[in-house]
């Protein structure tokens, strides 16, 4: 009950951001307004939810096949991502899940991406360095894709060093000075929950991909 608390406080942070920051905003705009009932709504939802899971002493609830890409559109609609790109790859399919915890878990993948993953020109490939140089846009890239049983998330920041790599799904590990070490842990606890895997490994631009597979 200890680390679902902690759970619930960590998940709770975002659309609470997203609330306060529009509120600095407002002056009768319904656009903001709007804004505002959304993220206010999805911790009432996130916090209903998961107090009924915690009372049937479950973390899932019910399962059933859901579209990767469509819950990965709504992760990345709930955090703050003016620093950041997402790409989803069409062959990205469905996978057995419990859809908001599915959503839940990629937002704190996409947080981790773009809340520890600022770029740097020694963690790019020659072809980024080249990509970023005629773009000018230096914002972390997220990019989810197919795997043969299930689907991945890797960005182009700065990568996570081989010696932190068997640590940062533990509870309360973090690199940032004002990080809680528990979004990695979230995933994790979500995953083991619908029985799947995850392995962190380097990606292609030397960033971090997370690689997600159903047993």
């Amino acid at each position: 009950m200890e680390e679902f608390a902690g759970i619930v406080s960590h998940d709770l942070r975002n659309p609470l951001s997203i609330a306060q920051g529009y509120l600095e905003l407002i002056e009768g705009n319904p656009e903001i307004v709007g804004e505002i009932d959304a993220a206010l709504e999805r911790i009432e939802c996130m916090s209903d939810d998961l107090l009924t899971l915690a009372r049937d002493g479950e973390i899932v609830g019910e399962v059933e096949s859901e579209r990767i890409a469509d819950a990965a559109a709504d992760a990345w609609d709930s955090i703050e991502t003016d620093e950041a790109t997402l790409a989803v790859s069409q062959a990205v399919g469905t996978i057995d899940a419990d859809r908001d915890r599915l959503v839940e878990l990629l937002e704190n993948l996409f947080s981790n991406a773009v809340e520890h993953g600022s770029t740097s020109p020694a963690s790019h490939t020659q072809q980024d360095a080249v990509e970023h140089a005629t773009s000018g846009d230096e914002r972390i890239r997220v990019r989810v894709g197919p795997l043969d049983d299930g689907f991945y998330v890797a960005d182009d920041g700065q990568g996570i060093p081989d010696e932190v790599k068997s640590a940062v799904f533990d509870r309360g590990f973090t690199t940032a000075e004002d990080g809680t070490g528990l979004g990695l842990r979230i995933v994790d606890v979500m995953a083991d929950a619908h029985d799947w895997t995850i392995d962190l490994v380097d990606s292609e631009s030397g960033g971090a991909r997370f690689e997600i597979r159903a047993e």
